[in-house]
């Protein structure tokens, strides 16, 4: 057997292996199922052939490796239906089909999820978690079911499931953690936390890409021969990635951190995978050309062909024409909030242009909380630096100069040099008497300065984490306003940011950086980051959290640390004006209770909206997808002494 086929035959038996249900304690006497029926419901299951018969996906695909069969308690007839979920996608679909429920979606949702006594059936999701090996059953968000029809539906389960001394309680929302007190040993529970430590998958950007393996064992050290067509595998999640066509990491990732934002910018699979780093499968394809797909339950990697991946490639890299950005050098002085708007771009950049169109936000009235004592340099005096010093000539010879710009020892020694030089040459007196004249004006002292170049925090390309932000204190000798601001200046030449613009055919000769300047942030007692869609669902109401205590960071979150990841539902199905808090996990630095509380969510929720819907209208001319599906990525803290919640920033998605 050659050793193409020995390679495909490990690749799948990997992959079946990963998705395979099996469940080791379950009963296994015979079903009724017979070959070529159609069954809508069952009232009992008596066994695995029976579950894996009604089984469908999920609606969400928050967790990997997960079976669904959606189920119904009909309270009249005091009979529970165990759903096919591959017929019926909804219970109301169900409800209207077999159960003879004659009224309008709306009225379901209101009486059905609601506290009037018009219920008629309680409803769940009934998941087999095979990496858990556990039976779950989980209530919408915000079910206002009652604890006495809890413990109903969950009598009834356990009376007609061949798993029902083995089945449990999702404790995943806020109106369920409202009842423990009265459920705590009368239902088995299980927390979020349980469910996501067993995982063995993580399906973060689901994608495919052809690229060479390249297992790498000390990231820091060997990131330099990374290429951009390799598919590293590595064991604990970096803090930064290069241009490359995938990544797979052994532990597990923060969903809106910086190395998720990429990939899901450059549309490049990522997926974690628990045991990955020691499998022989990595060790027999690494160095060799794979064809890497990311699905919700599983990765693909199998041997590719070298005209496979050259095609896929070519046809990648026609994707688009050079971008010329626009650069608009006409403007100096110090710019305040209120006279810039998303149209500034071209003068201070894309993170000082979005905190003026931010500053123009109201909610109930009051414009939205953003950093204080806000200001932007136009790009106008970083242009005028570089044309000193013979600095400009330096960054032609490398902008200009193929054999330099694809040989990354060569370009990021080169990028190194225009750095020192930005840094090393003088700052224009002018500019800088401006701004410490403007932070002496306020009442503090040290002041964020954040780079806001012309390519970042845009449509179709975020730039998260490519520049460098830094502080500057007045009378401070070593971190100088001058030192903070040519620091930020440099950043636009980091190798990561150059190599990212290339990839997305940005004109290196058209980029410029302004700053966005305001008072330094103080102790946060939580930080987080907002996508204002659900990432697990499309055209689903609802907000993508990811947050987490202190000042742990989530976007570079530390080794082993979780945040709380959450999706807030915006809908109001059960007819509450509350949102619907669903937690996914929790963090692991707060042991007691959720990071934010349920009134701060209810703020940032409102915040959120009015985010979205501002840029929504500014947007939805030449948009082609739905309001649902439109994305803002916003990050936020809170205060550490007042718990205010500051929105930081906000960019395209």
């Amino acid at each position: 057997m050659n050793t193409a086929k020995i390679f495909f035959l490990l690749c799948a038996a990997v992959i079946i292996a990963s998705v395979y249900h099996t469940n080791s304690n379950a009963q296994t006497p015979a079903c009724d199922i017979k070959k070529n029926t159609k069954i809508y419901s069952l009232n009992k299951l008596s066994c695995a052939k029976e579950f894996n018969y009604l089984q469908g996906a999920p609606l969400s695909s928050k967790y990997g490796q997960v079976e669904c069969v959606k189920i119904v308690y009909n309270i009249n007839d005091k009979q529970v239906y165990y759903i096919n979920s591959k017929l019926f996608q909804f219970h109301y679909d169900f409800c209207t089909f077999a159960l003879g429920y004659t009224k309008s979606l709306e009225f379901f949702n209101y009486d059905e999820y609601g506290e009037t006594p018009n219920r008629e059936f309680l409803l769940a999701n009934l998941n087999y978690y095979s990496a858990a090996n556990k039976f779950i059953f989980e209530f919408f968000a915000n079910d206002k079911i009652s604890t006495e029809n809890i413990i109903l539906f969950y009598e009834h389960l356990k009376a007609t499931a061949y798993f029902g001394d083995k089945l449990y309680l999702m404790v995943n929302s806020n109106e369920i953690m409202n009842r423990l007190g009265d459920l705590k040993g009368k239902v088995p529970l299980v927390y979020p936390e349980d469910v996501y430590k067993f995982q063995k998958y993580q399906a973060l950007n689901k994608e495919e890409t052809y690229g060479y393996i390249h297992k790498i064992s000390d990231y820091d050290s060997e990131k330099k021969s990374i290429k951009v067509h390799d598919i590293i595998v590595v064991k604990n999640v970096p803090q930064d990635v290069p241009l490359i066509s995938g990544i797979i990491t052994d532990q597990f990732q923060t969903p809106l951190s910086h190395i998720n934002i990429l990939s899901h910018n450059r549309r490049t699979p990522n997926a974690s995978s628990k045991g990955i780093w020691n499998s022989t499968l990595i060790d027999t394809l690494n160095g060799k050309l794979v064809h890497y797909i990311v699905k919700d339950d599983a990765q693909v990697l199998k041997p590719a062909l070298p005209a496979d991946a050259e095609k896929f490639w070519e046809k990648k890299s026609k994707s688009s024409l050079l971008i010329k950005l626009k650069l608009n050098t006409a403007v100096s002085g110090l710019l305040s909030m209120k006279m810039l708007s998303k149209k500034s771009v071209d003068i201070v950049g894309g993170k000082a242009a979005n905190m003026g169109e931010l500053s123009k936000i109201k909610v109930n009235n009051t414009p939205l909380p953003i950093p204080e004592e806000a200001f932007a340099i136009p790009v106008f005096y970083y242009v005028q630096h570089i044309n000193k010093s013979g600095i400009i000539d330096s960054i032609n010879k490398i902008v200009d100069n193929d054999s330099i710009k694809y040989n990354y020892m060569l370009l990021d020694k080169g990028l190194k040099k225009i750095r020192e030089m930005i840094k090393g040459t003088p700052i224009d007196t002018a500019l800088l008497g401006m701004v410490e004249r403007k932070i002496r004006s306020s009442r503090y002292k040290t002041f964020r300065f954040r780079s806001s170049t012309n390519s970042e925090d845009i449509e179709n390309f975020n730039g998260a984490g490519l520049y460098d932000s830094k502080s500057g204190t007045l009378g401070d000798s070593i971190k100088t306003i001058e030192r903070a601001i040519k620091q930020v200046w440099a950043s636009v030449w980091n190798t990561r940011a150059f190599q990212e613009r290339e990839y997305f055919k940005i004109d290196q000769h058209t980029v410029a950086m302004g700053i966005l300047v305001h008072k330094a942030f103080g102790t946060e007692s939580a930080n987080g980051v907002a996508v204002t869609s659900n990432i697990y669902r499309d055209n689903y109401p609802a907000f993508t959290i990811n947050v987490q205590k202190g000042e742990a960071s989530v976007v570079f979150p530390p080794d082993s640390v979780n945040c709380d990841q959450i999706i807030i539902g915006t809908r109001h199905i059960s007819g509450s004006q509350q949102p619907s808090i669903d937690y996914i996990t929790r963090s692991n630095l707060k042991p007691y209770g959720n990071v934010l509380s349920e009134k701060e969510i209810d703020i940032l929720v409102e915040y959120l909206s009015a985010i979205k819907w501002h840029y929504y209208k500014l947007a939805r001319a030449g948009l082609k997808y739905s309001y649902d599906n439109f994305s803002m990525d916003v990050e936020f803290k809170l205060d550490a002494v007042t718990r205010k919640i500051i929105i930081k920033q906000a960019r395209p998605y």
